[in-house]
Protein backbone atom coordinates (compact mmCIF):
# COMPACT_ATOMS: atom_id res chain seq x y z
CA UNK A 1 0.00 0.00 0.00
CA UNK A 2 1.23 3.58 -0.82
CA UNK A 3 2.23 5.85 2.21
CA UNK A 4 -0.91 8.47 1.16
CA UNK A 5 -3.23 5.44 1.78
CA UNK A 6 -1.92 4.99 4.87
CA UNK A 7 -1.84 8.33 6.22
CA UNK A 8 -5.41 8.93 4.86
CA UNK A 9 -6.18 5.92 7.10
CA UNK A 10 -4.94 6.91 10.11
CA UNK A 11 -6.36 10.24 9.81
CA UNK A 12 -9.83 8.29 9.30
CA UNK A 13 -9.11 6.00 12.43
CA UNK A 14 -8.09 9.03 14.81
CA UNK A 15 -11.41 10.51 13.67
CA UNK A 16 -13.36 7.76 14.56
CA UNK A 17 -11.93 6.80 17.63
CA UNK A 18 -12.66 10.74 18.45
CA UNK A 19 -16.12 10.26 17.87
CA UNK A 20 -16.79 7.23 20.03
CA UNK A 21 -15.24 8.68 22.84
CA UNK A 22 -17.68 11.61 22.72
CA UNK A 23 -20.77 10.25 22.13
CA UNK A 24 -23.13 10.18 25.11
CA UNK A 25 -25.29 7.41 23.52
CA UNK A 26 -25.85 3.60 24.71
CA UNK A 27 -22.60 1.52 24.39
CA UNK A 28 -25.03 -0.85 21.43
CA UNK A 29 -26.23 2.30 19.82
CA UNK A 30 -22.85 3.65 19.97
CA UNK A 31 -21.08 0.84 18.80
CA UNK A 32 -23.68 0.43 15.61
CA UNK A 33 -22.91 4.06 14.82
CA UNK A 34 -19.48 4.01 14.96
CA UNK A 35 -19.05 0.95 12.81
CA UNK A 36 -21.29 2.80 10.63
CA UNK A 37 -19.04 6.16 10.53
CA UNK A 38 -15.78 3.83 10.19
CA UNK A 39 -17.41 1.81 7.24
CA UNK A 40 -18.77 5.19 5.68
CA UNK A 41 -15.30 6.74 6.05
CA UNK A 42 -13.25 3.65 4.54
CA UNK A 43 -15.88 4.01 1.23
CA UNK A 44 -14.85 7.67 1.36
CA UNK A 45 -11.22 6.99 1.80
CA UNK A 46 -11.49 3.65 -0.64
CA UNK A 47 -13.23 6.51 -3.26
CA UNK A 48 -10.66 8.96 -2.69
CA UNK A 49 -7.83 6.45 -2.98
CA UNK A 50 -9.55 5.27 -6.21
CA UNK A 51 -9.86 8.63 -7.51
CA UNK A 52 -6.11 9.28 -6.20
CA UNK A 53 -4.88 6.41 -7.77
CA UNK A 54 -6.87 6.79 -10.86
CA UNK A 55 -5.65 10.39 -11.43
CA UNK A 56 -2.15 9.33 -10.72
CA UNK A 57 -1.89 6.77 -13.48
CA UNK A 58 -3.63 8.56 -15.82
CA UNK A 59 -0.64 11.36 -15.25
CA UNK A 60 1.88 8.07 -15.07
CA UNK A 61 0.44 6.63 -18.11
CA UNK A 62 0.31 9.89 -19.86
CA UNK A 63 4.13 10.72 -18.67
CA UNK A 64 5.26 7.24 -19.60
CA UNK A 65 3.53 7.13 -23.26
CA UNK A 66 5.11 10.85 -23.41
CA UNK A 67 8.16 9.32 -22.41
CA UNK A 68 8.00 6.48 -24.54
CA UNK A 69 6.77 8.70 -27.47
CA UNK A 70 9.86 10.90 -27.15
CA UNK A 71 12.24 7.70 -26.89
CA UNK A 72 10.63 6.08 -29.81
CA UNK A 73 11.51 9.57 -31.43
CA UNK A 74 14.50 9.91 -30.26
CA UNK A 75 15.16 5.56 -30.73
CA UNK A 76 13.95 6.56 -34.65
CA UNK A 77 16.29 9.79 -34.97
CA UNK A 78 18.96 7.99 -33.91
CA UNK A 79 18.41 5.34 -36.22
CA UNK A 80 17.57 7.50 -38.87
CA UNK A 81 21.21 9.03 -37.86
CA UNK A 82 22.82 5.57 -37.69
CA UNK A 83 21.58 4.48 -41.34
CA UNK A 84 22.27 7.96 -42.85
CA UNK A 85 25.85 7.49 -41.34
CA UNK A 86 26.16 4.14 -42.58
CA UNK A 87 24.91 4.99 -45.48
CA UNK A 88 27.54 8.26 -45.70
CA UNK A 89 30.31 6.11 -44.80
CA UNK A 90 29.12 3.76 -47.48
CA UNK A 91 28.76 6.11 -50.32
CA UNK A 92 32.60 7.62 -48.72
CA UNK A 93 33.69 4.23 -49.42
CA UNK A 94 32.25 3.59 -52.69
CA UNK A 95 34.02 6.86 -53.39
CA UNK A 96 37.37 6.23 -51.76
CA UNK A 97 37.30 2.80 -53.84
CA UNK A 98 36.04 4.67 -57.07
CA UNK A 99 38.55 6.86 -56.80
CA UNK A 100 41.38 4.62 -55.67
CA UNK A 101 40.06 2.46 -58.80
CA UNK A 102 40.10 5.43 -61.51
CA UNK A 103 43.95 6.31 -59.53
CA UNK A 104 45.04 2.56 -60.07
CA UNK A 105 43.24 2.64 -63.72
CA UNK A 106 45.26 5.84 -64.85
CA UNK A 107 48.54 4.33 -63.50
CA UNK A 108 48.11 0.91 -65.40
CA UNK A 109 47.15 3.21 -68.03
CA UNK A 110 50.13 5.75 -67.78
CA UNK A 111 52.55 2.33 -67.76
CA UNK A 112 50.84 0.98 -70.77
CA UNK A 113 51.78 4.28 -72.09
CA UNK A 114 55.36 4.08 -71.09
CA UNK A 115 55.79 0.81 -72.14
CA UNK A 116 54.49 1.67 -75.59
CA UNK A 117 56.42 4.47 -76.00
CA UNK A 118 59.73 2.40 -74.74
CA UNK A 119 58.56 0.00 -77.35
CA UNK A 120 58.42 1.71 -80.14
CA UNK A 121 61.48 3.78 -79.42
CA UNK A 122 63.40 0.10 -79.44
CA UNK A 123 61.65 -0.53 -82.41
CA UNK A 124 62.72 2.72 -84.11
CA UNK A 125 66.23 2.05 -82.71
CA UNK A 126 66.34 -1.45 -84.18
CA UNK A 127 64.69 0.36 -87.77
CA UNK A 128 67.71 2.49 -87.60
CA UNK A 129 70.00 0.10 -87.18
CA UNK A 130 69.09 -2.33 -89.84
CA UNK A 131 68.45 0.87 -92.12
CA UNK A 132 72.11 1.77 -91.57
CA UNK A 133 73.40 -1.76 -91.69
CA UNK A 134 71.10 -2.34 -95.21
CA UNK A 135 72.97 1.40 -96.20
CA UNK A 136 76.25 -0.36 -95.39
CA UNK A 137 75.50 -3.21 -97.24
CA UNK A 138 74.21 -1.83 -99.91
CA UNK A 139 77.46 0.71 -100.42
CA UNK A 140 79.61 -2.55 -100.02
CA UNK A 141 77.75 -4.25 -102.90
CA UNK A 142 78.10 -0.88 -104.65
CA UNK A 143 81.46 -0.85 -104.38
CA UNK A 144 82.32 -4.64 -104.79
CA UNK A 145 80.33 -3.40 -108.23
CA UNK A 146 82.51 -0.93 -109.18
CA UNK A 147 85.74 -2.72 -108.36
CA UNK A 148 84.34 -5.91 -110.43
CA UNK A 149 83.28 -3.28 -113.30
CA UNK A 150 86.82 -1.47 -112.81
CA UNK A 151 88.76 -4.84 -112.91
CA UNK A 152 86.88 -6.05 -115.84
CA UNK A 153 86.97 -2.85 -117.62
CA UNK A 154 90.85 -3.00 -117.09
CA UNK A 155 90.92 -6.72 -118.43
CA UNK A 156 88.83 -5.92 -121.09
CA UNK A 157 91.44 -2.60 -121.95
CA UNK A 158 94.03 -5.04 -121.20
CA UNK A 159 92.58 -7.64 -123.90
CA UNK A 160 92.09 -5.40 -126.04
CA UNK A 161 94.92 -3.11 -126.42
CA UNK A 162 96.63 -6.80 -126.93
CA UNK A 163 94.49 -7.91 -129.36
CA UNK A 164 95.42 -4.24 -131.12
CA UNK A 165 98.76 -5.19 -130.43
CA UNK A 166 98.55 -8.43 -131.61
CA UNK A 167 96.90 -7.77 -134.67
CA UNK A 168 99.26 -5.06 -134.98
CA UNK A 169 102.47 -7.43 -134.66
CA UNK A 170 100.32 -9.30 -137.03
CA UNK A 171 99.91 -6.59 -139.73
CA UNK A 172 103.35 -6.42 -139.02
CA UNK A 173 104.62 -9.66 -139.73
CA UNK A 174 102.08 -9.82 -142.81
CA UNK A 175 104.26 -7.02 -144.49
CA UNK A 176 107.21 -8.98 -143.48
CA UNK A 177 106.49 -12.06 -145.01
CA UNK A 178 105.36 -10.28 -148.08
CA UNK A 179 108.38 -8.49 -148.17
CA UNK A 180 110.32 -11.95 -147.90
CA UNK A 181 107.67 -13.55 -150.57
CA UNK A 182 108.33 -10.51 -153.12
CA UNK A 183 111.91 -11.46 -152.46
CA UNK A 184 111.41 -15.28 -152.74
CA UNK A 185 109.44 -14.34 -156.54
CA UNK A 186 112.69 -12.63 -157.78
CA UNK A 187 114.80 -15.33 -156.79
CA UNK A 188 112.38 -17.70 -158.41
CA UNK A 189 112.08 -19.97 -154.73
CA UNK A 190 109.53 -22.70 -155.74
CA UNK A 191 106.10 -22.77 -154.92
CA UNK A 192 106.87 -26.31 -152.74
CA UNK A 193 109.92 -24.34 -150.91
CA UNK A 194 107.85 -21.42 -149.94
CA UNK A 195 104.57 -23.40 -148.58
CA UNK A 196 107.08 -25.52 -146.40
CA UNK A 197 108.91 -22.29 -145.00
CA UNK A 198 105.22 -20.76 -144.65
CA UNK A 199 104.12 -23.51 -142.69
CA UNK A 200 101.38 -24.98 -144.76
CA UNK A 201 102.71 -28.30 -145.48
CA UNK A 202 102.96 -29.06 -141.96
CA UNK A 203 98.91 -28.29 -141.78
CA UNK A 204 98.00 -29.81 -144.22
CA UNK A 205 94.40 -29.75 -144.99
CA UNK A 206 93.89 -27.12 -142.34
CA UNK A 207 96.29 -24.75 -144.83
CA UNK A 208 93.59 -22.89 -146.05
CA UNK A 209 92.72 -21.80 -142.56
CA UNK A 210 95.44 -19.98 -142.14
CA UNK A 211 96.12 -16.24 -142.65
CA UNK A 212 99.56 -17.23 -144.90
CA UNK A 213 97.34 -18.85 -147.24
CA UNK A 214 96.01 -15.88 -149.12
CA UNK A 215 100.01 -14.85 -149.21
CA UNK A 216 101.05 -18.43 -150.83
CA UNK A 217 98.16 -18.21 -153.21
CA UNK A 218 99.07 -14.85 -154.54
CA UNK A 219 103.15 -16.25 -154.50
CA UNK A 220 102.18 -19.19 -157.01
CA UNK A 221 99.91 -17.12 -159.23
CA UNK A 222 102.86 -14.42 -159.41
CA UNK A 223 105.05 -17.17 -159.94
CA UNK A 224 103.41 -18.25 -162.19
CA UNK A 225 102.88 -15.29 -164.30
CA UNK A 226 106.55 -14.50 -163.99
CA UNK A 227 108.85 -15.85 -167.03
CA UNK A 228 111.35 -18.50 -166.00
CA UNK A 229 115.28 -18.39 -165.51
CA UNK A 230 117.02 -21.17 -165.29
CA UNK A 231 120.50 -20.30 -165.28
CA UNK A 232 123.34 -21.48 -163.01
CA UNK A 233 123.92 -18.94 -161.75
CA UNK A 234 120.61 -17.86 -160.62
CA UNK A 235 120.21 -21.43 -159.46
CA UNK A 236 122.93 -20.77 -156.99
CA UNK A 237 121.54 -17.60 -155.83
CA UNK A 238 117.87 -19.31 -155.38
CA UNK A 239 119.99 -21.80 -153.56
CA UNK A 240 121.63 -19.28 -151.46
CA UNK A 241 118.49 -17.29 -151.01
CA UNK A 242 116.17 -20.69 -150.04
CA UNK A 243 119.01 -20.98 -146.83
CA UNK A 244 117.87 -17.91 -145.39
CA UNK A 245 116.78 -18.60 -141.93
CA UNK A 246 112.48 -18.30 -141.76
CA UNK A 247 110.34 -19.19 -138.35
CA UNK A 248 106.87 -19.35 -138.45
CA UNK A 249 104.99 -18.31 -135.59
CA UNK A 250 102.17 -20.00 -133.82
CA UNK A 251 99.46 -17.67 -135.95
CA UNK A 252 101.13 -18.64 -138.68
CA UNK A 253 103.38 -16.02 -139.42
CA UNK A 254 106.75 -16.07 -141.40
CA UNK A 255 109.70 -14.31 -139.58
CA UNK A 256 113.03 -13.62 -140.71
CA UNK A 257 115.53 -15.51 -138.36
Amino acid sequence: MRPYNVLLLTLVLLFAFSNAVLAVTPITATVVSNEANYKRSLRAAETTTNNVDDEEERSLTSGLTSGLSKIKDKAHLYKVRLSASKEIKVKEAEIAKAVKATKAAEKAKEKARLVEVAKAAKADKKAAKLAKAAEKAKAAEAAKLAKAETAAAAKLAKAEAAAAAKAANEVKNIEKTKVILKDMLEKRVSPDTVKAKLGLTKLGDKAEQSKLSPLFKDYVEAYNKAPAIRSVAEHKELKTSSDVGTNVTPTGVVEVI
